[in-house]
């Protein structure tokens, strides 16, 4: 039987996938390329928003500009003032991407950013937490913290929605914006990382 959380996920996608199918402009289905690498890419696609940084590279160096860059976890290659890498964040799938056939674009993401099991997930009230995780990008504010106290932090801060607690600097909290939930996870298996989000 299918978890609570697969078939969140799962709805989701379905309803990402549902989309790609019925918009007009994607019509044509993407070769992804990079079978037994850590790096998927396609030709003549994009994928929309989260941008993070941008730098001037051929397109072959754009996938190792993204491993580079954490946390990098998509980019999309044009050929924007003679080569230009869009890294960008969060977790994205092929579902995400969308046809460009302008601009020479190539797009791709690192399949590293592997999601967090259904099963390591705590309630805790109003939150949700879970060891050896992390939420990318879309950072609000850092601040020093032991992980029992990184939680309360978001509750008490309005914009935070979501948090990632490391040991950087003796312990970091991460408070984050713009909402999570378990489908946005990725694992993270170093740091003593602790990630967490608000149920509402």
């Amino acid at each position: 039987m299918r978890s609570l959380h697969a078939s969140k996920c799962s709805l989701y996608w379905i309803t990402v996938f549902l989309v790609v199918i019925f918009d007009v402009n994607n019509v044509t289905a993407l070769v992804w390329n990079g079978a037994g690498t850590d790096t998927r890419w396609a030709l003549q696609c994009d994928f929309i928003g989260r941008d993070m940084k941008n730098q001037l590279s051929t397109g072959d160096q754009c996938g190792p500009l993204c491993k580079a860059n954490p946390p990098c976890s998509h980019f999309t290659w044009t050929n924007f003032q003679g080569g230009t890498c869009w890294m960008k964040s969060g977790l994205v799938s092929e579902f995400d991407s969308v046809s460009k056939t302008t601009d020479g674009a190539v797009c791709g993401f690192l399949k590293s950013t592997t999601s967090v099991p259904s099963n390591a997930w705590n309630d805790a009230g109003s939150l949700k937490w879970a060891l050896n995780c992390d939420f990318m990008g879309r950072d609000l504010a850092a601040v020093a913290s032991a992980p029992e106290t990184c939680g309360p932090a978001c509750q008490s801060n309005p914009q935070c929605s979501h948090f990632v607690w490391t040991n950087y600097q003796g312990g970091t909290c991460w408070l984050k914006k713009g909402g999570a939930s378990e489908c946005d996870a990725i694992v993270k298996l170093d740091s003593g990382a602790v990630c967490g989000f608000m149920k509402y």
